[in-house]
């Protein structure tokens, strides 16, 4: 399972809660909705259909990319999204020298 983070456009606020439903029942886990974005979580498979990406076998980042593309959503959901992305890892703590 991996998560990334859906940053919304400032004119599709007002949506959220339908943004994030839309991401549900596109079989993702969804988070909260805190200022101006949410996460959401799945298997590489998800997200490779959905985003219509290919991920690579590189270890525990599946995407080599911090962005995924947003061709591939629904036009409607494309223009309400501003960016998913993936948080990069801290460079500090357990497993990091």
């Amino acid at each position: 399972m991996i998560a990334a983070q859906v940053v919304l456009s400032s004119s599709s606020l007002p949506h959220a809660a339908r943004l994030r439903e839309q991401f549900a029942q596109a079989g993702f886990q969804v988070g909260p909705f805190v200022g101006i974005s949410f996460s959401i979580a799945g298997s590489v498979d998800q997200f490779e259909q959905f985003f219509g990406v290919r991920a690579q076998s590189n270890g525990d980042r599946p995407f080599p990319a911090e962005e995924l593309p947003l061709s591939a959503l629904d036009p409607a959901l494309r223009d309400s999204v501003q960016v998913v992305l993936f948080t990069r890892p801290p460079d500090f703590g357990p497993g990091n020298p």
